[in-house]
Parts: C-alpha cells; structure tokens; sequence
C-alpha cells in the first residue's frame, strides 16, 4: 500500500511542479502515458500486495499467539503488526499499539512504551480522536526521550497535526495553525 501512495505521490510531484519555462522539465505526452501505464501496472498487482501483507499479518499474529517468545520479541512483533495495519485498519492498528504499550509500561520500559505512545497520538486523528491524540502527544516530555527517539517524536508530530488539520480544511483559523505546525 506504502508502494502505491509513493507511485502516486512521485506522479503527481511530477506533474504538479513542472516549470514550463524550463523545456528540460517538461514533461511530454509521451511520458505522461509511460507513468500512467506504470500506475496502471502497480494497480492491476493491488490484489498481490494486499496478499502479501495479509500473509506477513497472520504471520507476525501467529507469532504473537506463541508463548514461547521473549517479552521484546513479542513488542517488536505488536509494533510490527500496528505499522502493518494503519495502512489497512486504523482501530486494528491502534489495537496492537495499546497492547504493546500496556505490556511495554508494565515491564517499565519507558521508551519503548513512548514508542508506542507516539504511534497511537499520530494515527487516532484518523479516527476524529483529535482530542486524546493532541492530549497523549502532549503528554510525552520532549526533553526526558533518548536520542534515538527525537525524529520519531517529530516526524509523529508532523504527521499527527497534518491529520488533524486536514479536518479543518474549510475552516482557515484552525487549519492554519495546524499545518505550521508540521
């Protein structure tokens, strides 16, 4: 699904920021019908890559379900599994992420259970939980997280209020802010 958004979003790019005074950069019919032929090919092999991620899903439940795993082989296994679903299921993938984020908390592993907070606040606008994501984002001091999470801390931000302000498209006083903000 990743694949197809990537296609689309490099398509439009190209289209949308041509510089018609730079001949270089224009962009032919010709290429236009190659890029379109090749979005059309991507689209035709949908059916595959949603087998393809069903499969990886039931494996990494599967795994899961198994009691003999480690407590940080069943965390990578429940983040893997909400990074798989918020492309497909966003209350599935919020499941698996408040999951992990129990178990993370109750083993007192703040950072991974930062983690898991993090992903949870970026994907409940999605689900109009605008509220409890702004509050669970805010919660999370910037200035306690181990170096190894600050990109993710932002790159959740910036994701969590483009969500958000993508609500308020009609209404400039809100969106507006919103979006300086990614």
């Amino acid at each position: 699904m990743h694949r197809y958004i990537s296609l689309f979003i490099s398509i439009m790019s190209a289209l949308l920021f041509v510089n018609p005074a730079s001949s270089k950069n224009v962009i032919g019919a010709e290429d236009v019908k190659s890029i379109l032929n090749r979005l059309d090919s991507e689209l035709d092999r949908r059916d595959i890559y949603l087998n393809m991620r069903h499969a990886s899903i039931d494996s990494l439940k599967a795994i899961v379900a198994g009691k003999n795993i480690s407590a940080e082989e069943r965390l990578e296994c429940l983040l893997q599994l909400g990074d798989s679903y918020n492309v497909l299921n966003t209350d599935s993938a919020l499941t698996f992420y408040a999951k992990g984020y129990d178990l993370s908390l109750s083993l007192g592993l703040d950072s991974v259970s930062t983690r898991f907070k993090l992903r949870t606040a970026t994907y409940l606008p999605l689900l109009a939980f605008i509220t409890e994501a702004a509050d669970r984002f805010n919660a999370i001091d910037r200035e306690s997280l181990p170096d190894g999470l600050i990109l993710e801390y932002y790159d959740a931000a910036r994701q969590m209020y483009s969500y958000i302000a993508s609500y308020y498209i009609n209404y400039p006083e809100i969106y507006d802010p919103y979006m300086k903000r990614t």
